[in-house]
Order: structure tokens, then C-alpha cells, then sequence
């Protein structure tokens, strides 16, 4: 979820035929690695960061995969409903339950990461808000402020730079 800016939700309901472009070759020449998201009214193309391959690739070799399974099953086959006792252990073990204001951590958390993190990568707003399935006023309004640092530069005209 960290590197896809997918809610956990929507990873829930992913089925591996929503995979696009998926290789399990270990050095993919051409990243082309697309996601579609089936949302309640309306679905998505989501294009992840390219770091999700090797995990998806460890899930493809764990588990005898058909196109209509889903993606997260245990390895008796069923499927994972919920991934918040799993994360709220690991949270637990890493002593990350809470971030820096005392907010609790969820797994909604690494969706707050990836809008984050591509906001002060200086990805473009209007494709971050397509590519998560959110608006841009809900970025604006979340996630924005904490570009603004990292932007410093550029809001500083040159010539009164010290």
C-alpha cells in the first residue's frame, strides 16, 4: 500500500486479474505495471511505484495463482478481510502505533505516505489526485502544507537569495 496510494479497501478487493502488465521477471526492462481499482461507483487506473513488483512477485510465488483469485489470501486460500490486526501488531513490534502529533497509525496511513511523499517529490497534483482516487481539494486541504518546505526555492526569487 506504501508505494501504490491505494486504501487498504481497495487492496482488499483486488483480484490478481486487476494486476496489468504484472511480470515475474526479476529485472523488468519496461515498468509498465498498471492497477485497476473497482471501486463502489466508479473505478480507476492506478500506476504504482515500481518497488511494488518484487512484492507482488513473492505473493505470485507463495500461492498457485488464478486470474479471479484475489490478490491477498491466507495460505489456506481464503480471503484476507481486514489487514488491521496484522498491522496494528506490526505497529506494535516497531513501537510506530502513533506518529509524531500522538494520531494512532492505521493502514490508511501508507496512503497519507505515498500523497506525501509524491507532493514533495513535486509530482503534479491533478495526476497524484487521479492516481489515488481522490480530489484535488481533499490533497489541498490534507497533504498539501507539508510540501511547502521542500518548495522554499522556489518561492524565493533568485536575486534575494542569501
Amino acid at each position: 500500500m506504501m508505494d501504490s496510494g491505494l486504501r487498504d479497501t481497495e487492496c482488499l478487493h483486488l483480484k490478481r486479474s486487476d494486476i496489468i502488465n504484472f511480470t515475474t521477471d526479476t529485472k523488468p526492462k519496461n515498468y509498465k505495471l498498471s492497477i485497476q481499482i473497482q471501486g463502489k461507483s466508479k473505478s480507476r487506473t492506478c500506476i504504482p511505484n515500481p518497488s511494488i513488483i518484487h512484492p507482488l512477485q513473492v505473493l505470485h510465488a507463495e500461492q498457485n495463482p488464478k486470474a479471479d483469485d484475489y490478490l491477498f489470501t491466507y495460505k489456506n486460500g481464503n480471503r484476507v478481510s481486514s489487514f488491521s490486526e496484522q498491522m496494528n501488531e506490526a505497529l506494535k513490534d516497531a513501537n510506530l502505533t502513533t506518529d509524531y502529533r500522538g494520531v494512532k497509525r492505521t493502514c490508511y496511513s501508507f496512503k497519507n505516505y505515498y500523497i506525501t511523499k509524491a507532493l514533495n517529490n513535486g509530482l503534479n497534483i491533478h495526476l497524484l489526485a487521479r492516481n489515488t482516487g481522490t480530489s484535488v481539494s481533499m490533497i489541498e486541504k490534507h497533504y498539501s502544507h507539508v510540501s511547502l518546505e521542500q518548495h522554499r526555492d522556489s518561492l524565493i526569487p533568485e536575486h534575494l537569495r542569501i
